[in-house]
């Protein structure tokens, strides 16, 4: 189970995280790739015949927050702005997505919120013009 979020205003992931962050005991995780196998023993749990692959760490285009205890995803746009972040499980993320919204003077919606949906149509574009905030959505090829 996931749930997906997005800041209504523009963030640019090096702000993200460039430490700004700190303050609300939330910082960066580095997150290596590892064999599912591994991860499921690690979990203590067990997988059905056949299954197999990688779980993806930490890229320049995906990155991991934490409050030591919890942690979301972060998808990060061409342009390098937050595209979309990603709880994942049953862990509570509330005080990640409350610092960044403190620290961004936005609000974090979820995928329940209609405004998520609104106009989208496939991948988000980010653009900043000017210090004009837009957020475009185009459909992917």
């Amino acid at each position: 189970m996931s749930r997906d979020y997005i800041p209504t205003r523009l963030i640019r992931a090096a702000d993200l995280f460039g430490g700004r962050l700190e303050k609300y005991r939330v910082r960066e995780k580095i997150v290596e790739e590892q064999d599912v196998h591994d991860w499921a023993a690690k979990m203590g749990l067990t997988l059905p015949a056949g299954a197999g692959g990688k779980i993806p760490g930490t890229t320049a285009t995906r990155r991991c927050l934490t409050d030591g205890s919890n942690y979301v995803w972060v998808e990060i746009s061409r342009r390098g702005f937050v595209a979309m972040i990603t709880r994942y499980g049953d862990n509570g993320c509330n005080s990640i997505l409350h610092a960044m919204a403190r620290e961004f003077d936005t609000e974090i919606i979820d995928e329940e919120h209609p405004e998520f949906w609104e106009d989208y149509e496939g991948e988000v574009v980010a653009v900043d013009i000017s210090g004009a905030e837009v957020i475009k959505r185009t459909r992917p090829n």
